[in-house]
């Protein structure tokens, strides 16, 4: 028979005083949610050790993710959005099923020339009422990303979104403010950014913010 001679474990932590810097946005009153490709269980791990949410709202989190998947046919149908849960962690089949998704309207033109669809919420309630405390998305696809800055817009949120994939190039067009990585990041997401941080640093971004700010204000 075989014998187990070794067990490996790997660990990614993450980038020196970003938890830090949540804090300072969170502070500041700039709400960040994670959203990402990545499968639920490491997404909330990581979520709670960057301080994106607590060891209370892990636990919570985790309980009402199996509520809502027990019940989402009968969730999606609810016709008052107040009888909706206000879940923290979701994953993107789920957002867009319990939101009521989007629609896409005609075809827009940049100053560049390109082409764009612009969409618009299903039901603008039932989106506000799940992203109220929502924090984290996960196995999410490029069209849950658009669903959420579209949504974000239309209830009147400034959205600025961070990534490096070629496929954020698409979400960056419609933010308000793309902010790619300077390392890491692709060249078309670059591109189709507005700022650039040079280092990957999640700090640097909170200076930007913060120089911005000044500015605003002077």
């Amino acid at each position: 028979g075989s014998s187990m001679l070794c067990l490996i474990s790997l660990f990614n932590p993450p980038r020196d005083k970003v938890n830090d810097g949540i804090t300072e946005c969170l502070d500041a009153g700039i709400g960040v949610r994670m959203v990402t490709s990545h499968e639920t269980d490491n997404a909330l791990a990581t979520a709670m050790n960057v301080d994106l949410i607590s060891m209370e709202e892990y636990v919570e989190a985790t309980k009402q993710l199996k509520e809502i998947k027990g019940k989402i046919n009968e969730l999606s149908e609810i016709k008052d959005a107040k009888s909706l849960p206000q879940p923290i962690c979701l994953t993107g089949k789920d957002f867009t099923l319990l939101t009521g998704g989007m629609t896409k309207d005609d075809d827009v033109k940049d100053e560049s020339g390109l082409s764009y669809p612009i969409r618009h919420l299903n039901n603008p309630k039932r989106f506000k009422r799940i992203v109220k405390r929502l924090k984290v998305i996960t196995e999410a696809s490029t069209e849950d990303k658009l669903l959420l800055v579209f949504g974000l817009q239309q209830i009147g949120k400034i959205v600025g979104v961070t990534g490096k994939s070629s496929l954020d190039e698409k979400i960056f067009r419609y933010s308000n403010l793309g902010i790619a990585l300077g390392v890491s990041g692709k060249e078309m997401t670059k591109e189709a950014s507005d700022l650039i941080l040079l280092d990957d640093s999640f700090n640097a971004l909170v200076s930007a913010l913060k120089y911005g700010r000044n500015i605003n204000s002077s």
